[in-house]
């Protein structure tokens, strides 16, 4: 929208500041269903002892989970660190970097998208998963579970969350083809 060169008409980008408005009204626990549900999800693993990892497929998602759950549940759990890592937080090593300090936290979730369901083992450091948003590949499930229940794991059951809105009609679509495949 702040793009000079943009060849969108003016009534474009009101309506487009029109649908940002809206967004940001719907910001928070409150009016965010899908937020409030998984921060339910992880208070629960955190009182049960657990590390989890929340799966994100955007970027900008995996900032504001983050950032929000980090907000709903740092008075409740002392000592909590959430962090999120992208595709944004530089190569490889930078992101295995941000990992690592994590894992120096008694308390911490790491909220992350799929670049680290490859190549990267998490098992000494986290042991449950949650999949904030459905992949369409079941395959892609497969990897994110593989990157903590794996050889290595000190936990003998390792918990797997998977979200969906049953009034969110992309959620449903997408559960449906990843049941067919499986």
């Amino acid at each position: 929208m702040d793009d000079p060169t943009s060849s969108l008409t003016a009534a474009e980008l009101r309506r487009l500041d029109g649908f940002l408005k809206t967004a940001q009204r719907l910001r928070g626990r409150t009016l965010d269903a899908k937020l409030a549900e998984v921060g339910k999800v992880v208070d629960e693993l955190l009182e049960q002892g657990y590390s989890p990892i929340v799966y994100c497929r955007f970027i900008s998602t995996a900032q504001y989970v983050a950032e929000q759950l980090q907000e709903m549940l740092g008075s409740v759990h002392r000592g909590l660190r959430v962090v999120s890592v992208s595709g944004d937080d530089g190569g490889s090593e930078q992101r295995r970097e941000k990992v690592d300090q994590l894992a120096q936290e008694a308390v911490r979730v790491l909220v992350a998208t799929d670049c680290l369901s490859e190549g990267i083992n998490l098992q000494e450091h986290f042991n449950a998963v949650v999949h904030y948003d459905l992949p369409w590949n079941p395959n892609r499930l497969e990897q994110r579970i593989g990157r903590v229940d794996r050889y290595g794991q000190e936990r003998d059951t390792v918990r797997e969350v998977l979200l969906y809105g049953v009034n969110n009609q992309m959620d449903l679509v997408v559960l449906d083809v990843l049941l067919r495949k499986n």
